[in-house]
């Protein structure tokens, strides 16, 4: 099964320096003070995938992303995230896929895979043959988490509780959800 084995954020929101994520298989939860950046490595994994709304990522504008500080603001946001490809679920000849996506201050959007320079139709349709989309069940940020909590206790709704029930943990995106 494709994994995530590490996450690389430089220049991304409260990121300034770069920062590496190495991660297992298995499930994993960030934990923290409120502050201290969890919220924001899910939003730059989503961002690394292709994510393009703003609010999506917790931010006005794309330029919002790009790191600010009374030290120095970051020339762009650059994310990677390093897949575990040993079986092959990612069609590409290597046991490691590196997808990393780059975003300067004037807009310019650069995807790359394994520093191969695509598209980011490319890039999803490549990862989505492999079940990885950055819509999948399997990344659920605390606003959304709230959302499924209600859905389970809402006595009018019982299949859609049934349903959200299924699918949490199970969703398309298998890579994402294999965490530590």
């Amino acid at each position: 099964m494709v994994y995530i084995k590490r996450i690389d954020i430089r220049g991304f929101k409260t990121f300034n320096k770069k920062v590496s994520v190495n991660l297992d298989r298995g499930f994993t939860v960030f934990t923290g003070p409120n502050g201290s950046g969890k919220s924001n490595i899910l939003d730059a994994l989503k961002f690394s995938l292709g994510e393009l709304s703003p609010r999506e990522l917790r931010g006005g504008s794309l330029s919002d992303l790009v790191h600010k500080s009374n030290t120095g603001d970051a020339r762009s946001a650059y994310v990677a995230v390093q897949f575990d490809n040993t079986d092959r679920k990612i069609p590409v000849d290597s046991d490691l896929v590196t997808v990393s996506r780059e975003f300067s201050k004037g807009g310019e959007g650069i995807y790359r895979m394994n520093g191969r320079r695509l598209s980011r139709k490319q890039v999803q349709d490549i990862l989505s043959s492999g079940d990885i989309q950055v819509t999948g069940f399997n990344l659920i940020a605390p606003s959304r988490r709230n959302q499924y909590r209600r859905e389970e206790t809402n006595p009018r709704r019982p299949n859609r509780t049934r349903s959200l029930r299924d699918q949490k943990g199970r969703g398309k995106s298998p890579a994402l959800r294999s965490r530590r």
